[in-house]
């Protein structure tokens, strides 16, 4: 019917590699594509059926548990097959239900039976029947929980949609929203939106990497002392002073033998790993009475009474500009006359920062003349070795 219709024109292009494999295939006595395809089909579905097989076999070889059932187990299994009664746990409790029902019914009919006294109620039972409780005037109790559980509810909802309904029909505004609005929004669940599942689980998870970072990072684990203390009395009669005194008083000594005999043991084993035991000589050495040269000593006081002598100065200076002793001022008028100063010059500070220098380069002439050490490194040897090793042929470095 298809290569009939004359609307049906597309031709698919098929290049020559294709129309050789389809050749090749044709000579060799293959099936056709669709045959192929639905044998891989097959393959395939045999194949995962038979991984499922071993997969459950597998899971049924590891589970070995097997339950021991009881000797009155087994006798309510065989009356049960005897009367021919419904294996299945669900239809036994729900035969045991029925018969409770039954027997409940049967009760009711006799108690009702033994009640001969017809009261007169007047219309009282026609105007019951029409109004809405009638319902619950002939009902059984399970009917009567089946109604307040579920049937009034969905009768509550359906009036609360009624006036949904009613309240918004007077609103006939409806906003138009574009096509690619309407393919961007994503139609999220209202229940999804209130709860917010997934962002308590992203937070969770969050929280959880937290405290496991931390846990990762905090390594410390305190060394616990397991040493029994032994049982004191922790109540003490206030009435007996002296015995408060008595107490506090050998707590004292017990607590400082104690720390002496953690002193005396932590001495002990620092001891232990000194294992040096220096020679003593036992002779006294001779008394040398020559004197005793200081490389730097003359140079050293020389800075310190240059410094003296800076400061001095510079007290004298400050005492004279800022008045420190206005006591000592002689009879003079007690104003201030203003007068040109300067109390940094900048030669004097080019001099002092020159002759700070200066200072500074002889010191450390000093020092760098005392150093006479020469430290002696295998850093030439090494640099010799791989020298040598490099400059090998490379048989011989293949051998090394």
């Amino acid at each position: 019917a298809e290569t009939c219709n004359p609307d049906l024109t597309f031709t698919p292009k098929v290049n020559e590699t294709s129309r050789r494999i389809v050749e090749v295939l044709a000579e060799r006595g293959a099936s056709p594509l669709p045959s192929r395809l639905t044998q891989h089909s097959h393959h395939q579905t045999e194949e995962k059926m038979r991984r499922q097989e071993r997969l459950a076999e597998a899971v049924h070889e590891e589970c070995t548990f097997q339950p021991q059932i009881n000797h009155t187990t087994e006798k309510m299994i065989e009356v049960m097959d005897t009367c021919g009664r419904n294996q299945d746990f669900l239809q036994r409790q729900q035969d045991y239900i029925d018969l409770q029902t039954h027997r409940r019914q049967l009760k009711a009919q006799d108690a009702e039976s033994e009640c001969t006294f017809k009261p007169d109620i007047g219309r009282s039972e026609l105007v019951v029947s029409r109004s809405r409780h009638s319902v619950a005037v002939y009902e059984t109790v399970e009917e009567r929980v089946e109604r307040l559980a579920f049937k009034d509810k969905v009768r509550m909802e359906g009036k609360k949609e009624n006036l949904t309904e009613h309240y918004y029909s007077q609103f006939t505004f409806k906003p138009e929203v574009s096509k690619g609005t309407q393919e961007m929004a994503i139609k999220t669940p209202l229940n999804e939106l209130v709860d917010n599942e997934r962002r308590k689980l992203v937070m969770e998870a969050a929280q959880r990497a937290v405290e496991e970072a931390e846990r990762s990072e905090c390594t410390f684990k305190p060394k616990i002392n397991r040493k029994k203390i032994p049982n004191r009395p922790h109540q003490i009669s206030v009435k007996d002073p002296e015995a408060i005194t008595r107490h506090i008083d050998e707590y004292k000594k017990e607590r400082e033998q104690r720390m002496a005999a953690q002193r005396a043991a932590k001495q002990q084993e620092e001891l232990q790993q000194c294992t040096f035991s220096p020679a003593i000589n036992p002779d006294t050495p001779r008394r040398d009475d020559t004197p005793v040269v200081v490389r730097g000593l003359g140079r050293h006081l020389e800075l310190q009474e240059l410094a003296k002598r800076n400061r001095i100065e510079q007290e004298e200076r400050e005492a004279k500009i800022f008045i420190v002793n206005p006591k000592d001022v002689s009879q003079k008028p007690q104003y201030t006359i203003p007068e040109p100063f300067n109390l940094h010059h900048q030669d004097r500070d080019l001099r002092y920062e020159s002759l700070k220098r200066q200072v500074e380069g002889q010191v450390m002439q000093q020092r760098v003349a005392e150093c006479t050490f020469a430290p002696k490194t295998l850093h030439k040897q090494h640099k010799q070795m791989i020298e040598s090793i490099l400059r090998q042929p490379d048989d011989e470095a293949d051998f090394y």
